[in-house]
């Protein structure tokens, strides 16, 4: 095993013409020198806390959410170049555990639903300026059990996203009577005009007994729509509680497939960390653990997976909590980071194809072997220079002092290029909840999905980000809208910029969206066109070829004219 770590070490592999070697540039921990001085308390209930990067106030960059067992709800405005402003508030909680956000009522902002360990969960309305209003007891989302993470998706494709919380059922309830919790997981159905039905018993998806840490939405078969991922505590000692995976199949409901996909692990299952780890443009799912192991399910592309974490060297033998897929050297595969308890943390640099593992962790010579608690993850690129950092709670124990929000920003070397996307959702999802994502250099794809919820009890930003290695243009970018019927395809976008991706218009000549053909599309389209070429955005990208060009101006004069002789789209 030594000889071929030793040999993954010296790999250099290519992308197009440019040779893509390990990472030798470290990360550095800046959160205090960024504004963010975030402190968490040792020995929390509930085992510790996520963090979130969010767009809290729509201007473009991710802004971040931390937690802490009782107190401050930490938020830092970030001014686009990852530097903070703490505008954090005291909710006088007692409890705090896992953080997910998405924009439920379509008002243009994000909101927080926050999980709490025995004590009313909490779900802050987002009304600009940083200005929260918990709405929890009005909409019957402030049940009290143990709450452990929650994550949403549109699973009824109604353009509405949806609402599941995680329970640790049978966990020991604090107050009297001091019995065993019994609630299990929900479903919160967003029924849009800011009211929730809770669906999970009748739709089979509650988990009964499970004692359930985190739960997922993504499209593991590619049929249109969001399945559900569901990580069990205590499942090692008699198999009681197996991971399980939903399928979901529309109007026909939820199907377990857990046994026959392979992903019912009999597991300690913490955290739920996805990406495509081999590039074959289907999602792996990897799953913390005791020292026992961790899981790394690799998709076979056919509905089925195999655990081949040992074979990749990511098993890490370490009780893992939070972890994250993040491309750090933008060589156009996942990376694997794993926060660990009472062990260093891991990042695992992934060298390629199956054929080149295992993995060699980096993570002491990249600065992000830190040695303690830690819980949640999340990744953004905080300072816009092209590469993903990332941010990490974390608890101290003995004699290390208390536990703080860290800040690891990246420092790899540019030469490798990349390209992110930010997606305008269809109907009330306005941020692409469940949308797939993929991009193709030269034979390769590369795959993500906007994801409001994974790892451990924390979310990541929103925008889908791409390494390339030494490509400077993409090929081909292919976008799945949730619910399936809405795709786009582009091609030939330039690299090294942030691209604002709408569905395609049903019309391409009604510029202005009144639903007519008219004089007034021509005005329309030239602002919207001139207003585009700064911002990279592909509203105005008639014709699919990849960035903003005169011949776009041909292509809508052609569909305006055609219009207008056939009296309309």
């Amino acid at each position: 095993m030594r000889t071929r770590a030793h040999a993954a070490l010296a790999v250099v592999l290519t992308a197009s013409a440019v040779a893509v070697a390990q990472p030798t540039v470290p990360f550095t921990e800046e959160a205090a020198v960024r504004g963010i001085n975030f402190q968490s308390l040792s020995q929390a209930p509930g085992f510790g806390q996520g963090v979130a990067f969010v767009d809290l106030d729509s201007d473009g960059d991710a802004d971040l959410v931390a937690l802490r067992p009782a107190g401050v709800l930490g938020l830092y405005q970030n001014n686009g170049q990852g530097i903070f402003t703490d505008r954090s508030v005291n909710l006088a909680l007692s409890s705090m555990a896992g953080i997910s956000s998405a924009d439920f009522d379509a008002d243009g902002d994000m909101d927080l639903f926050i999980t709490r360990w025995f004590e009313p969960n909490v779900f802050l309305r987002n009304d600009g300026n940083y200005v929260f209003v918990n709405i929890a007891p009005a909409l019957g989302l402030n049940e009290r059990a143990a709450a452990m993470s929650s994550c949403w998706g549109d699973y009824n494709s109604d353009g509405y996203p949806d609402l599941y919380v995680a329970n640790r059922t049978l966990s020991n309830d604090p107050l009297p009577p001091f019995g065993l919790s019994m609630t299990p997981n929900r479903l919160y159905r967003n029924n849009g005009g800011g009211s929730f039905t809770e669906v999970a018993g009748p739709l089979g998806v509650s988990c009964g007994q499970d004692q359930t840490l985190q739960a997922a939405w993504f499209d593991y078969d590619k049929d249109g729509d969001v399945d559900l991922y569901i990580s069990n505590d205590h499942g090692a000692s008699a198999c009681f509680n197996r991971n399980r995976l939903f399928r979901n199949d529309g109007p026909a409901g939820f199907v377990n497939v857990s046994a026959a996909s392979g992903t019912d692990g009999c597991i300690d299952a913490m955290c739920i960390a996805l990406g495509d780890f081999d590039n074959n443009r289907f999602q792996d799912i990897y799953v913390t653990n005791t020292p026992a192991q961790n899981y790394l399910y690799m998709s076979q592309a056919n509905g089925t997976f195999l655990n081949r974490a040992v074979e990749a060297g990511v098993a890490s033998y370490a009780t893992g909590w939070g972890s994250s897929f993040v491309d750090i050297d933008n060589d156009g595969r996942l990376d694997l980071y794993v926060a660990n308890m009472a062990a260093p943390n891991r990042m695992y640099w992934n060298p390629g194809s199956p054929a080149n593992w295992p993995c060699p962790n980096l993570a002491q010579p990249l600065g992000l072997a830190l040695n303690g608690y830690s819980f949640g993850t999340a990744i953004a690129d905080v300072d816009a220079d092209g590469d993903m950092d990332l941010a990490l709670s974390s608890d101290f124990y003995q004699l290390q002092g208390p536990g703080r929000v860290r800040l690891y920003i990246n420092q790899t070397n540019q030469s490798a290029s990349w390209a992110r996307f930010r997606i305008v959702g269809t109907g009330a999802n306005r941020n692409a909840i469940g949308a797939l994502i993929e991009v193709r250099t030269g034979s390769t794809w590369q795959i993500r999905s906007i994801v409001a919820g994974d790892s451990y009890k924390s979310q990541s930003e929103f925008v889908a980000h791409f390494g390339l290695g030494g490509y400077e243009a993409i090929d081909e970018l292919v976008v799945r809208w949730p619910g399936g019927t809405v795709t786009r395809t582009v091609r030939n976008l330039p690299a090294r910029g942030t691209w604002t991706v709408t569905p395609p218009a049903a019309c391409p000549a009604d510029a202005n969206g009144d639903g007519l053909v008219s004089t007034p599309d021509v005005s329309a389209f030239l602002s919207n066109w001139f207003a585009d070429i700064p911002g990279r955005n592909l509203r105005s990208d008639i014709n699919n070829l990849g960035g903003i060009t005169t011949a776009d101006i041909t292509a809508f004069l052609s569909a305006w004219f055609a219009a207008l002789a056939e009296g309309g789209c």
